[in-house]
């Protein structure tokens, strides 16, 4: 992936995405549920690109 130290990067990334139910309101429109999945992508490549 081109990451340094992908493994534990990857696994808080996957915890961060498991837990969408806790940070992403109940009830979604399809606009909303974009803004939401660009939130997890950003969010996703934020933690990947960390020095950890």
């Amino acid at each position: 992936m081109g990451y340094t130290n992908p493994e534990e990067k990857v696994r808080i990334v996957v915890t961060l995405l498991e837990g969408a139910t806790r940070w992403a309101p109940d009830e979604y429109d399809d606009a909303e549920l974009e803004s939401l999945a660009d939130k997890a992508v950003v969010l996703s490549r934020t933690v990947l690109g960390l020095e950890l």
